[in-house]
């Protein structure tokens, strides 16, 4: 493979060059950026594979690996002595001493930037060849077959080239356009250190892009209010000086806590301010099968036999104006945009539009939002030091 440089600036010719050169690469190889190590060393049902880390990234995965290969152990140094799915959970040392000896291949499903090099120089150690996530992925070609939310990206940036490179020129600021180009290169060669270049924290996520500023009178729409994190993140942030929320979250685990939320301002200004709406945001009005899990995790899924949930627009749901809406709706930005464009074009409100879900979404949410012609400008951040949690901004 050849080296292509990692730096977050360059003009726009030279972010395309290397998009186009990384695209080629993985075009004439669909196992670009698997070490050679890895490659030599699996072989399906004989490989002996250790999982680093529990997230949900190694839960995704675990069955995966498991009707292809032996998974020996998950090494969690906060874990060690439980058991995941009947699979022990060792720490590094029992790694160190004994593991080793039987495992040909781990993978480091550690989210964020310590845990990961912890397991990588745990690996060196132990002699063991590693992937990260998402050379697991594509080493396996898991395709449609894992969540779309932790797909392999590269396949569709490949065969939408033009229109990536189309969309990079659309940015107002360099930031920006850096952030969409390293975080395409990212998916394409497996390598987050090109997201390390240009992340932000993720207290900088919705309202503290750079990009626009807050008044006294904003009116929130928070589509996908999860547990409350952006709504009171507005709060502090303004010092309660903003006219509305409203928090639209469908999850019934969730509806609880923000329900208790919003009790714990009761006699206080901020109380009147906030409207809790239990729906999931789409196209128009129905119901949809939803998986409730709390927190961050509740979608639409397509299989039967999960709880509904009422669906509505936008321009039904909201009451008034908007200044501002935030989407984080787990892949859902599109069908509840296209319910939104009666109030765009109205209202024309600030957006904050999670595109990290599905890989079409850097393409199709801009294409959606330029063909209103509002007059738009558009900004992307990166908040997170993983794969999660690139937004766009459109001011």
């Amino acid at each position: 493979m050849k080296s292509i440089g990692k730096g977050a600036s360059g003009t726009l010719a030279s972010w395309c060059v290397k998009l186009e050169a990384a695209s080629s690469e993985l075009e004439a190889d669909p196992y670009l950026s698997v070490p050679p190590a890895v490659r030599a060393a699996y072989d399906d049902s004989r490989t002996a594979v250790v999982i680093f880390g529990t997230t949900d990234f190694a839960l995704a995965i675990l069955p995966h690996l498991r009707s292809r290969c032996s998974v020996t152990h998950f090494v969690d140094d906060f874990r060690a002595g439980t058991e995941i799915e009947g699979i022990p959970v060792i720490d590094s040392g029992t790694l160190l001493l004994s593991a080793a000896r039987q495992t040909t291949l781990a993978v480091n499903c550690s989210r964020y930037d310590r845990g990961i090099r912890h397991f990588d120089e745990l690996a060196q150690h132990a002699n063991v060849p590693c992937l990260n996530f998402e050379q697991a992925v594509r080493l396996l070609q898991l395709g449609d077959t894992i969540d779309y939310r932790l797909s392999d990206w590269g396949p569709t940036i490949v065969s939408r080239l033009a229109d990536y490179l189309s969309v990079g020129a659309r940015f107002d600021d360099p930031l920006s356009r850096e952030t969409f180009f390293a975080v395409l290169l990212s998916h394409i060669l497996c390598d987050r250190e090109y997201r390390m270049q240009v992340c932000k924290p993720y207290s900088t996520l919705y309202f503290r892009s750079g990009l626009f500023e807050l008044s006294d009178d904003e009116k929130f729409v928070d589509c996908g209010a999860s547990i409350g994190e952006s709504t009171t993140a507005l709060i502090s942030i303004t010092h309660g000086q903003f006219a509305r929320s409203w928090m639209i979250e469908p999850d019934r685990f969730n509806i609880q806590r923000l329900t208790h939320m919003i009790g714990g301002y009761a006699g206080t200004p901020l109380h009147d301010k906030l409207t809790l709406l239990p729906y999931a945001v789409g196209a128009g009005k129905g119901v949809a099968p939803f998986l409730h899990v709390g927190g961050h995790g509740g979608c639409i899924v397509e299989a039967s036999g999960a709880g509904e949930v009422e669906v509505d627009s936008l321009e039904h749901l909201i009451d008034e104006d908007p200044t501002l809406i935030k989407m984080d709706l787990e892949g859902h930005e599109l069908p509840a945009l296209s319910g939104a464009v009666p109030l765009l074009v109205k209202s024309r409100p600030k957006l904050a539009l999670s595109a990290y879900h599905r890989a079409a979404d850097l393409l199709d949410i801009p294409t959606l939002i330029q063909d209103l012609n509002l007059g738009y400008r558009m900004g992307l951040r990166h908040h997170t030091e993983d794969r999660w949690d690139t937004c766009l901004y459109f001011y």
